[in-house]
């Protein structure tokens, strides 16, 4: 900070010492414009016209007849001032300053120049010349004033006359206005009503193709789908030959129980055992008769169910959109009587405004009206200091610029010594391979639309990103090694969750079968993401053994991709995870599916990271640039090694788009372009199958994608 003190003061001196002086000389006119003033427009928005005399007569001192008048003055040509000045008059104009009084009638002049007796002289003869080319102006006859308001008063009255005739045309022909106002509102309220019930619509033909769908899928399971049925409040549906269906599976289980036991006395070819054999077939013969009729009917139902929600969604929907019609044709007619109605109200004030004055100036005979009074009450007189360069001012300057400077870069300094600002400082100092960088997603979009940006917005920016980071971990560790990915960061907000998500889908598009494992129990997103049921089950769920595997997991929209939610909170997320159903499981996805992407909470916050790294094949940490420190950052690190997790790299989120090296991102797009990158990037592939080096994997798959 001293240093950059001690700079801009000597740089205030050297200014001081070599600018050359400037002196600067001002006369002071008073102007006063007195009698009748001129009306005030109607027009919206206009300033009276007394009130910016003084400005007129200020652009009037600096106009070009005025300095004209000035420069065939002899005296003034020999000037220094306009010595080497090529266009004199311009150089005048420019450094001619006029400035009328706040709260008073004083107009003062000022001129500045290197040559302190040349500078009164210009400034008196400017004013001399400025009060010359008024005098023959100064007075004006009441005839002149009166003609001019009576023709403006002609013309005002014409037009007053034309705005009411289209008034009174508009209120004839527009029923709507006519009515007055009521008719608006009920337009109004009955495009409200139509408006909530196509909503309403709209949400009960969603729930009744969810129920229709669902019972299609449960359709070869009755028992659950008479459960489903009755958590959905179809009570009559579930106990539709439910009450029978239970007698007749206590018949055939007291049948079975009675085989049994005869069987232990009697040989299998006995009537009695033939018989009750064949009863037993019957039984079973006439439960999955039951059974598959009642699945029929509930189908049929649920399709109708859901086919009538649809129309009924489509019928409001026209209704809506013809109501809304209407609505806008009544909020123009509307805006057209209101601007008519103001105008006709702002000419008849004008009118009456000017037929005033008009009466005063009558009473007014051979006196003069808007007489102008001049007088200079100071005259330009030669400066005894330079105006220019003002020491004081310039050292406090200096001093003050100093001092933010140095403050500045201080602050600077140690921003940047603790904020992790780019991939190659994530490499230097923290030693991770850096797999790639995202840049910032606008906040103003919705969470899924930042979740599944590789899926919805293909050829962005961002989803090219997300999808050079698929194929940095595809560089990085083989298919068999990197079966299980887990993705965590240091903290809350960095976007693990999001990267998480379109990293799955990347892979899911890449043709590889893939699930999204959200096992992060503290502040789940994945389900909010996919928009996908979490409360009924999940992965809570099956590690305590409520469901089976198979009935938690969820397909999504993206092809090959499936989700695992994470349940119904638990109280003890730690154990769970820590414990041998949730290895089984992770064994299990893995005979399924190519890729497990696992969700972890951050690092620091709690112990689950730590947890799933022991067990994952690979860990990625997300870093968000500008936000995430040193400090932090190698905590994470050193809490997932002491596990022994094997931190395959990291990804820097939210790069800004311009500034940095990352830019590219900015122009690059399109589905073309991204798979010729991934061409090339297939070509550059490193011979290592199991770490990129330290640099960034970033820079060998760039060159690719470019």
């Amino acid at each position: 900070m001293f240093v950059c003190l001690v700079l801009a003061l000597a740089a205030g001196m050297v200014y001081i010492e070599t600018a050359t002086p400037i002196y600067t000389s001002t006369a002071k006119l008073y102007l006063d414009y007195g009698g009748i003033p001129i009306a005030q427009s109607y027009e919206s928005g206009r300033i009276p016209r007394t009130d910016r005399y003084l400005y007129t007569q200020a652009e009037l001192l600096v106009s070009r007849p005025i300095l004209g008048a000035v420069f065939e003055l002899p005296e003034i040509r020999r000037l220094r001032t306009f010595a080497e000045i090529n266009v004199p008059m311009g150089y005048l104009r420019r450094n001619l300053h006029v400035e009328v009084g706040r709260r008073d009638e004083i107009v003062s002049v000022s001129f500045s120049s290197p040559h302190a007796a040349e500078v009164p002289q210009i400034v008196n003869k400017v004013v001399d010349a400025y009060m010359a080319s008024r005098s023959d102006n100064q007075r004006k006859n009441s005839s002149q004033v009166l003609k001019i308001l009576q023709e403006e008063m002609a013309r005002a009255s014409a037009e007053l006359e034309e705005k009411r005739d289209e008034l009174e045309v508009f209120q004839s022909t527009s029923m709507p206005l006519a009515l007055g106002s009521d008719q608006g509102s009920g337009v109004g309220q009955l495009y409200l009503t139509l408006q909530t019930e196509y909503t309403q619509a709209q949400l009960r033909a969603s729930d009744a193709e969810l129920f229709f769908r669902s019972a299609q899928m449960l359709a070869n399971d009755p028992e659950a789908l008479r459960q489903y049925a009755r958590s959905r409040g179809q009570v009559a549906a579930y106990a539709a030959g439910g009450n029978e269906i239970a007698q007749l599976e206590a018949q055939l289980t007291n049948g079975q129980s009675s085989l049994e036991a005869l069987l232990a006395e009697l040989t299998p070819d006995h009537p009695r055992i033939a018989s009750l054999t064949a009863q037993i077939e019957r039984l079973k013969a006439t439960i999955t008769e039951l059974n598959d009729r009642f699945v029929r009917v509930l189908l049929a139902a649920a399709e109708r169910q859901f086919q009538e929600a649809k129309e009924r969604e489509e019928e409001l929907a026209d209704l809506h959109r013809e109501q809304g019609l209407k609505v806008a044709q009544l909020n123009r007619e509307l805006n057209r009587y209101q601007r008519l109605h103001t105008e006709v109200s702002q000419l008849m004030t004008y009118c009456q405004t000017v037929e005033q004055q008009i009466r005063e100036i009558r009473t007014i005979v051979g006196e003069d009206v808007g007489q102008l009074r001049m007088e200079i009450l100071e005259p330009a007189l030669v400066s005894e200091s330079p105006s220019h360069p003002q020491k004081s001012k310039i050292m406090a300057m200096a001093l003050i610029l100093g001092l933010l400077a140095g403050g500045g870069l201080s602050v600077l300094r140690d921003f940047m010594d603790q904020t992790l600002r780019s991939g190659e400082e994530i490499s230097a100092v923290l030693g991770l391979s850096v797999l790639g960088v995202v840049p910032a997603m606008s906040q103003r979009e919705t969470i899924p639309a930042r979740g599944q940006k590789v899926y919805r917005q293909p050829d962005v920016p961002e989803a090219e990103a997300f999808r050079t980071i698929r194929t940095a971990i595809f560089f990085g560790a083989p298919k068999d090694r990197a079966k299980t990915l887990l993705v965590t960061s240091p903290a809350a907000g960095d976007g693990k969750s999001t990267l998480a998500s379109n990293l799955a889908i990347a892979m899911a598009q890449a043709g590889q079968k893939t699930i999204l494992l959200d096992a992060d129990f503290r502040k789940p997103m994945q389900h909010t993401i996919f928009e996908a049921q979490n409360d009924r089950g999940g992965l809570s769920a099956v590690l305590a053994g409520q469901m089976k595997l198979g009935l938690a997991i969820q397909a999504t929209s993206v092809k090959g991709l499936s989700l695992l939610s994470c349940g119904p909170r638990v109280a003890n997320p730690s154990e769970i995870l820590n414990s041998g159903r949730f290895t089984a499981l992770l064994e299990r996805l893995g005979e399924a599916y190519d890729r497990i992407v696992v969700d972890a909470p951050p690092v620091t916050a709690v112990a689950d990271a730590q947890i799933l790294g022991a067990v994952c094949d690979v860990t990625i940490l997300v870093l968000r640039a500008g936000k995430s420190t040193r400090k932090i950052g190698q905590r994470a690190i050193d809490g997932l090694q002491r596990v022994g997790a094997h931190l395959l790299g990291a990804v820097v989120n939210d790069v800004a788009r311009s500034g940095d090296r990352y830019g590219y991102y900015g122009t690059y797009g399109g589905s073309n372009g991204s798979g010729r990158g991934k061409a090339k990037a297939a070509k550059t592939r490193p011979t290592s199958s199991h770490r990129v080096g330290p640099k960034s994997v970033v820079a060998a798959i760039s060159e690719g994608v470019q």
